[in-house]
């Protein structure tokens, strides 16, 4: 499973959750078996995971905290920190905004310098500098120019080839 959070990986933690598994507090700390859960992501939030039939289920506690504490989350918002600390699960820290008001408020609150961080700034990167470097000087170079190999290479898709090669992504470099 890839995504970190969705709605099947949230009703079966929900599940979890009234039969007693998790115990999640309000002030957003989250228990299995009387210990205390949660490993932090690339991105600095903190989550959880559940194998359930050599499945292997995901959720942001944050998420988790909202869902026990207050309900479902509609469809088109995320949970805010109001806060900005992502590692504040505390229910009273927790709202749910949409997704251009979530982002506004990082600007608003300096956890962003601006609307959009792009390449290698961004935390769900998988390139750093020299390997966009490396990727662009491989393919005009007429090296290997297959972008479903450069993609193996640099563990992207052909796609995200496709952008950097035409400079279409990570302009900045």
């Amino acid at each position: 499973m890839t995504a970190i959070a969705n709605r099947k990986s949230e009703n079966i933690f929900k599940r979890l959750v009234a039969l007693g598994v998790y115990r999640v507090c309000k002030n957003g700390n989250v228990y299995k078996n009387g210990s205390q859960v949660g490993y932090v992501t690339n991105g600095g939030y903190v989550a959880t995971a559940v194998k359930i039939r050599g499945c292997t289920y995901h959720i942001l506690l944050h998420r988790l905290v909202y869902l026990t504490h207050v309900g479902p989350i509609r469809k088109g918002l995320v949970i805010n920190h109001k806060d900005g600390n992502k590692s504040n699960n505390s229910i009273v820290n927790l709202e749910a905004v949409s997704e251009s008001e979530n982002s506004k408020h990082a600007l608003r609150i300096g956890l962003r310098t601006h609307a959009s961080i792009s390449g290698c700034k961004n935390y769900r990167s998988n390139l750093t500098v020299l390997d966009v470097r490396k990727i662009r000087k491989l393919y005009d170079s007429g090296v290997l120019t297959n972008k479903t190999e450069l993609g193996r290479l640099f563990g992207v898709s052909k796609t995200s080839i496709r952008e950097i090669v035409l400079r279409k992504s990570y302009t900045n470099i």
